[in-house]
């Protein structure tokens, strides 16, 4: 498997690193499932082009389940990239009504420990090639990544997965479901709009 350093810095923060980290991931949302929705949710509806709607998926596998967001966006520019490992980056601020995600949250809120996330991967078209990002968050402190040459795939849009223990399921089913209740925006969940 080729690896790729795409950043030179760590991961989120210079200071007090992992327990920065770790406050944030944990307390950022009243609710925990809140962060693997509203966050991904905000992205995906942020960079979406045209009519389209975003895409979300849930699939069983076994023991854990796989939540996947896709939107039709531009990919991931050295500048997004970045902007999504450091906490109060973002490329959003210019567009200050416009845009949802413009604090520059990351994706810290999407690696909270109570919910049991382990795993997290990006496809996308990175710094313009096709890759997988992929987020071991198996660990106590700040997760490890890498990213990965996608072979045979084409730049276009972002897709984002959560992978976490089926135990977890109902909590972040509700979350979902009150999110797809109250949308005003088109999305297709499980090929439904």
């Amino acid at each position: 498997m080729e690896r790729t350093l795409l950043l030179e810095r760590a991961f989120i923060f210079e200071a007090d690193h992992d327990k920065g980290f770790r406050k944030l991931r944990d307390n950022q949302f009243p609710r925990a499932e809140q962060g693997i929705v509203h966050e991904p949710i905000a992205n995906a509806l942020d960079q979406q082009e045209g009519d389209d709607p975003i895409e979300i998926t849930l699939k069983n596998h076994g023991a854990h389940h796989k939540l996947t967001y896709r939107d039709n966006g531009e990919g991931l520019t050295f500048q997004n990239l970045e902007a999504l490992h450091f906490i109060g980056k973002t490329t959003k601020r210019p567009f200050r009504s416009e845009k949802i995600g413009r604090f520059g949250m990351g994706l810290a809120g999407a690696f909270n420990r109570r919910l049991g996330v382990f795993r997290v991967e990006i496809e996308s078209c990175v710094c313009g090639k096709p890759s997988r990002i992929v987020y071991d968050c198996g660990g106590e402190g700040t997760p490890l990544w890498w990213s990965e040459p996608l072979r045979d795939a084409e730049c276009g849009g972002l897709s984002i997965s959560f992978f976490f223990p089926s135990s977890r399921l109902p909590e972040i089913e509700t979350a979902l479901s009150v999110f797809l209740d109250k949308t005003i925006v088109p999305v297709r969940f499980n090929g439904e709009l």
